[in-house]
C-alpha cells in the first residue's frame, strides 16, 4: 500500500536539494562487526579454511602476507632451520555468488647441512576461482578449485608438468543473520589436492627432506579436511581453525620403531630400488591448529595475526613436513574502481541491491525525480533492500534506512513497483515534475505465513470440557487453554502440526495436520474419561488391553464397548512419541473356513487402524495384519478356548 506525499510539501531536513540527488547510503552485508577478509591465498576465508562467501560485488580487495619461522633439530639432529615466506594476493567478485583470485608466493628456507645452505623458491603463482549460494537462512555452501603453477628447480619460468590441483567443498553457516547477540561464524571445508610437485625432481637426482620441504615437493596427493570458527566482536575478530591433510598411497616401513632421531637418520630418498624408512601413516599426517585475531578497527584495512602450531610429531620422507609452529601476519585492503561499495560486506543475500548508476551525467537535468521511504506497514519499520522500478527508467534499491531515489524521469504520470522478499509486491502512480525531487512513502504488507488452529474440547457426550490444556507443537510452540466453552484458537506459522489435548482424569488424544499459509484447521477433539484402573499399559514391545475388543458378530465392525478400550491404546500412543511404528494384528477362532477367517481377521485389525487414524493418530505409525485362526492361545474346544482366540493384539514395532 502507499501514500503519496503532497508535491507541494515542505522539505524535511534529510531531503535532498530540489534537482540534486541524495547521496546513497553506504551498501554493506550483514557480517557487519566482522568484516570479512581473505586468507594469505586470496581467497576469503581465514588462514587454510575457506569461506563460502566473498567480498561485495565489484569490489576488490589487494592483501600481502608475511610468515616465518625458526626451529632446531627439524630434520636431523642440530640443524637449525629458518624460513621467511611472502604472499602477494588479489580477489575480487565479478558477480554475486562468484569470486576469483590470483596470488605469487616466494619463500626463503635456509637449513645447516643443505648445500647451499640457503634455497629459494620464488615466483609459484596459483589462480583459483569459488561459487557459492545460500541454502538456509543461515548457511551457505560452496566449491572452489584452483590450480597452482611452480617454478622450476634453479630456473624463473614454470614447470606445467607439475602443476598441482586443488577442489574443496565449503560450507559457512553464520548466526548473526539470525542476531547480532550471537557473533559466531562456522566454516567447514572438505577437498582433494592433485599433487605433481614430485615431477619437479630433476631425473636421477637426490634431494634431502629439508631440500624437498623448501622446494615444496610432495609423493602424495592428499584428501582435506578444515574446521573453523569465528567471533566477530566489535573492533576484533577472534578465531580458531583445524586443518588435517590425509596423504593417499603412503605406505609405513614394516617393523620401524619411531625413534625420532634414529628414524630420521634412517629416511632415505625414495627411489625404485631403494626402501624407504617411513613411520606410522598417523604420525606424519600434516595437521595444524591455528588460533588467530583479526583486527578491524582501522577503517577499510584488515590486520592479522595468526600461529599455525603443528601437531605432527614425525616427518616421513615424500610427505611435507609440519613445523612446530609458523607465525603469519597479513593486511587486506579493499578497492573500489567502480565506486560502487564502501564496504567489505558478505556478496550474496541478504545484501542490499545497488544502485544502478548511469553513465552518462547530463550537466542540467532532463527531467524530475522520485523519492522516498519503503517501510514494514505492520510496525513502521524501514525496509532495506527493496527493488523500486518505474515503467520507464532503471530500477533503484532502498538503502539500510529504507531510502530510495530515482534517477532522472520524464516529466509526467509514472507507475511505481516496489518489490521485497517476504513482503506482497506495493503499487502506486506518481506525478514527476520537470526539475523537481518528489517524495513519497511505501508501506509493504508482511506475506501471509500463518494460519489459524481452532477446535473445540467435548467428552464423549458431547458437552464441552472447560479449560482444557492444549499443547501445539509444530513450527510453533505454544499451550493454550480452552474457554469455559471448551473452544480455542491461535494463530501459527505454516507447517506440519500436532494438537494434544491434557486434562487430568481423561485420556490424552491428538490430532496430526498440516497447516497451510493462510489457511485454518478446525475441528473438535472427544476425549473420554480415564477409568480407576489403566485399561492399556505398554509391556516390552507390545501395548496391553486389560479387556477384549468386541466386533459385531461375523463382520469386521467395532461393537459400541471397543472405544473404552482402543482410547486407553491412543492415550499410550500419545504419551510414546518413541513409538514409530504400532502393528494391530487380528486373530480368530477356527470356525469356518481358513480364508473367510484370515480376512475377516484383517478387515478387523483394519478397523482398529481406521480408528486410531479417526482420533488423530498418524497413518504412517499404524498397520494392520490379519492372522485368522493360525496363532491361537488357547484351545478352540470351548466356547471359552473360541472367545479368548478372537482377539486384537497390539505389537511395537520399533
Amino acid at each position: 500500500m502507499t501514500e503519496p506525499a503532497p508535491t507541494n510539501a515542505a522539505p524535511t531536513t534529510n531531503a535532498a536539494p530540489t534537482g540534486v540527488a541524495a547521496a546513497p547510503e553506504p551498501r554493506t552485508g550483514r557480517a557487519v562487526a566482522g568484516r570479512l577478509a581473505v586468507s594469505p591465498s586470496g581467497a576469503t576465508g581465514l588462514v587454510r579454511v575457506g569461506a563460502a562467501e566473498s567480498v561485495a560485488p565489484r569490489l576488490i580487495r589487494v592483501s600481502f602476507g608475511l610468515d616465518f619461522f625458526s626451529v632446531g633439530s627439524f630434520f636431523e639432529p642440530d640443524d637449525g632451520h629458518s624460513q621467511v615466506g611472502g604472499t602477494l594476493a588479489i580477489s575480487g567478485s565479478p558477480v554475486d555468488h562468484l569470486e576469483l583470485w590470483l596470488n605469487t608466493r616466494a619463500v626463503s628456507n635456509r637449513n645447516d647441512l643443505t648445500d647451499p645452505t640457503l634455497i629459494q623458491s620464488q615466483g609459484d603463482l596459483t589462480l583459483g576461482i569459488k561459487g557459492f549460494y545460500p541454502v538456509a537462512d543461515l548457511a551457505n555452501v560452496g566449491l572452489d578449485v584452483q590450480l597452482k603453477f611452480l617454478s622450476g628447480v634453479g630456473e624463473s619460468s614454470f614447470d606445467f608438468g607439475s602443476t598441482e590441483l586443488r577442489m574443496r567443498a565449503l560450507l559457512t553457516s553464520d548466526l548473526m543473520r539470525a542476531t547480532e547477540k550471537i557473533p559466531l561464524r562456522l566454516h567447514l571445508n572438505v577437498g582433494f589436492t592433485l599433487d605433481n610437485s614430485s615431477k619437479l625432481v630433476p631425473e636421477g637426482a637426490s634431494l634431502t627432506n629439508a631440500e624437498r620441504f623448501a622446494l615444496g615437493i610432495s609423493d602424495f596427493n592428499r584428501f582435506e579436511v578444515g574446521v573453523g570458527v569465528e567471533v566477530p566482536v566489535k573492533y576484533v575478530t577472534p578465531y580458531l581453525e583445524y586443518t588435517v591433510e590425509f596423504p593417499l598411497s603412503y605406505l609405513a616401513t614394516p617393523g620401524v620403531v619411531v625413534t625420532s632421531n634414529a628414524l630420521r637418520a634412517a629416511q632415505t630418498m625414495p627411489t625404485v630400488s631403494t626402501a624407504i624408512a617411513r613411520p606410522a601413516v598417523q604420525r606424519v599426517i600434516p595437521q595444524r591448529i591455528t588460533p588467530g585475531i583479526r583486527i578491524t578497527a582501522i577503517p577499510k584495512l584488515t590486520l592479522d595475526l595468526a600461529v599455525e602450531i603443528g601437531i605432527t610429531p614425525d616427518i616421513g620422507t615424500g610427505v611435507l613436513a609440519v613445523p612446530p609452529y609458523n607465525v603469519l601476519l597479513f593486511a587486506s585492503y579493499p578497492l573500489d574502481p567502480f565506486g560502487e561499495s564502501d564496504s567489505g560486506g558478505v556478496s550474496g543475500p541478504p545484501i542490499t541491491v545497488p544502485v544502478i548508476v548511469p553513465e552518462v551525467v547530463e550537466a542540467a537535468p532532463s527531467g524530475g525525480r522520485l523519492a522516498g521511504v519503503v517501510t514494514n506497514v505492520k510496525d513502521g519499520t524501514p525496509v532495506d533492500g527493496a527493488v523500486v522500478t518505474f515503467d520507464r527508467g532503471l530500477p533503484v534499491a532502498t538503502t539500510n534506512a529504507g531510502r530510495f531515489e530515482s534517477h532522472d524521469l520524464e516529466p509526467g504520470p509514472v507507475k511505481v513497483t516496489v518489490t521485497k522478499q517476504g513482503f506482497e509486491d506495493g503499487a502506486a502512480e506518481m506525478q514527476v515534475a520537470e526539475g523537481t525531487t518528489t517524495e513519497m512513502k511505501v508501506a509493504l504488507k508482511p506475506a501471509i505465513r500463518e494460519g489459524t488452529i481452532r477446535g473445540r474440547v467435548l467428552d464423549d457426550a458431547e458437552q464441552p470440557i472447560p479449560d482444557a490444556k492444549i499443547i501445539i507443537e509444530g513450527p510453533t510452540k505454544k499451550t493454550l487453554q480452552a474457554s469455559a466453552s471448551g473452544a480455542f484458537e491461535t494463530k501459527a506459522l505454516a507447517g506440519k502440526y500436532s494438537v494434544m489435548v491434557d486434562v487430568p482424569d481423561y485420556f490424552k488424544k491428538a490430532r496430526e495436520f498440516d497447516l497451510e499459509a493462510g489457511g485454518s484447521y478446525a475441528g473438535d477433539i472427544v476425549i473420554r474419561k480415564r477409568p480407576a484402573q489403566a485399561v492399556a499399559e505398554r509391556k516390552g514391545d507390545r501395548i496391553v488391553v486389560k479387556g477384549q475388543v468386541h466386533f459385531v458378530s461375523g463382520a469386521a465392525r467395532l461393537a459400541p464397548d471397543a472405544a473404552a478400550l482402543l482410547d486407553g491404546v491412543v492415550d499410550v500412543l500419545v504419551e510414546n512419541k518413541d513409538i514409530k511404528r504400532l502393528r494391530i494384528e487380528g486373530h480368530t477362532d477356527n470356525v469356518g473356513s481358513e480364508d473367510t477367517n484370515r480376512e475377516l481377521s484383517r478387515a478387523r485389525a483394519q478397523a482398529v487402524v481406521d480408528y486410531f487414524v479417526a482420533q488423530g493418530i498418524d497413518p504412517s505409525r499404524l498397520s494392520a495384519e490379519g492372522f485368522g485362526s493360525t496363532r491361537p492361545i488357547a484351545p478352540n474346544l470351548t466356547r471359552r478356548g473360541r472367545e479368548q482366540n478372537r482377539r486384537v493384539e497390539f505389537h511395537i514395532v520399533e
